[in-house]
């Protein structure tokens, strides 16, 4: 700064006070000073340009250890919670006198130990998220689905702990009816732990791991073209060998399967969409005659339902390409409308 200050002082005084100089000093000085007092100022600028450049990249970076860090912990938060519930199922349950299913104390207070570490851990970082929001600002959401974690979580925790209170210690065995929270945890997972701590933790971790990637804002910032195709197929079986190998004309027109879906109560009913880069390209794709021959030569029955969608950032121009006055939002829509009218979501945790 006091470099910078100096040559911007020299060149004032050579702009205000330059003929007087100049009869007072040589040419070849005058000239000499005057060219040190601008480098002065171009070098001061550039090194203050180049610092400021390299503290925002160091301040970005640190920014990415912290996220990659809590991504970090939060995973081992995570797996702990799996290795407790398969731990819960394999050596906690037996089987009493009855026939009834029980829970053996001796393991049972060990593994809830755990899990309570386990959830104090995704309260702290659910907290500490809120607390540096300006680090997290990109991490959309990852705060609100710990919260729901830690909060089912909880209830385990609880029940375990007003149990251990009312029951005496000598108590070898509990019956498992009496922990509602526990069954619900250890049992098929779609009922509790998939959707209350599953879903919202992996939700977190994949908010986390796009905060952290450099290339995020990049891909946030690209429009995308979605082509939505759904038609009646006469054999499911014969389609797919069909459509599997007309799958490179697919990719030379840029369009990449996200999703290939099948009606429950008609499984020859199919949904696909595709992602692309470039709409002329998918619409010639949609257009043309090979897929004409190539969809009747895999038994497509009728006209299929063709939609182009688009998604990122939307313009007028390609806003009016599409046909669709707010794209966005119709994008979603459609896709949304079209999946929940007859197909069934599937996912497992184990």
């Amino acid at each position: 700064m006091a470099l910078l200050a100096f040559g911007i002082a020299g060149c004032l005084a050579f702009a205000l006070l330059g003929e007087s100089l100049a009869r007072v000093i040589q040419y070849d000085v005058f000239k000499l000073l005057a060219q040190l007092f601008v480098v002065t100022v171009l070098g001061a600028s550039a090194t203050m340009v180049y610092a400021d450049l390299s503290r925002a990249r160091e301040k970005r970076e640190q920014r990415r250890e912290i996220l990659r860090e809590t991504l970090r912990q939060l995973i081992e938060v995570y797996n702990e919670c799996k290795r407790v519930r398969r731990l819960l199922r394999a050596n906690a349950i037996c089987l009493d006198e009855e026939r009834r299913k029980c829970v053996r104390r001796d393991r049972y207070d060990p593994l809830l130990e755990r899990l309570n570490d386990a959830q104090l851990h995704l309260e702290f970082y659910k907290r500490y998220v809120k607390w540096n929001a300006d680090l997290f600002k990109e991490a959309v959401g990852v705060a609100e689905h710990l919260s729901a974690a830690e909060k089912y979580l909880n209830h385990v925790v609880s029940e375990w702990e007003d149990l251990t209170q009312a029951c005496s210690s000598d108590q070898p065995t509990l019956d498992l009816e009496r922990l509602t929270h526990l069954k619900e945890f250890i049992d098929k997972a779609r009922k509790g732990f998939g959707p209350c701590v599953a879903h919202p933790v992996e939700m977190a971790l994949r908010s986390l791991a796009h905060a952290i990637s450099p290339t995020n804002k990049r891909k946030e910032n690209k429009t995308m073209t979605h082509v939505l195709i759904r038609h009646k197929i006469a054999d499911f079986a014969k389609w797919k060998p069909v459509y599997d190998a007309h799958s490179p004309a697919r990719q030379a027109a840029g369009l990449r399967e996200e999703h290939l879906l099948r009606g429950i109560d008609d499984p020859n009913e199919v949904v696909l969409l595709f992602a692309g880069d470039d709409l002329k390209k998918a619409q010639a794709f949609a257009a043309s005659p090979d897929l004409r021959e190539v969809m009747q030569k895999a038994g497509v029955i009728g006209k299929p339902d063709i939609s182009f969608l688009l998604s990122g950032p939307i313009t007028a121009a390609n806003a009016d390409r599409c046909g669709q006055c707010d794209p966005n939002s119709r994008a979603r829509g459609r896709f949304q409308r079209v999946v929940s009218s007859f197909l069934h979501p599937r996912r497992t945790y184990r």
